[in-house]
């Protein structure tokens, strides 16, 4: 509850002085923006290599595509399965159907 009140006073805060205050909000947003997209660079690669675990940025949004494509269902894709050696999910082989 006290990080909803905190979050509530920043807030006002922030609306009654935006013209003070605009740049380090943007400058804020910009650093948030970064950790995030290196969190999920991070997590993608640990996720779908396993071992290697690192992915650079531009495959990032192939990964993330492969994850949620045809019959995939959000799940990640893991390339090095010893069982599968396609990457996409089955669901007839995950027992499934």
């Amino acid at each position: 509850m006290l990080i909803g009140y905190g979050m509530t006073l920043a807030g006002g805060y922030i609306a009654t002085t935006m013209k003070k205050i605009r740049g380090w909000c943007f400058l804020g947003g910009a650093i948030a923006l970064v950790v995030a997209i290196y969190c999920l660079m991070d997590a993608t690669g640990k996720t779908l290599l396993r071992s290697a675990g690192e992915i650079s940025l531009s495959q990032l949004p192939h990964h993330i595509a492969m994850a949620f494509g045809k019959d995939q269902y959000g799940l990640p894709v893991f390339r090095s399965h010893p069982r599968r050696t396609s990457g996409h999910f089955s669901p007839r082989a995950a027992g499934l159907s």
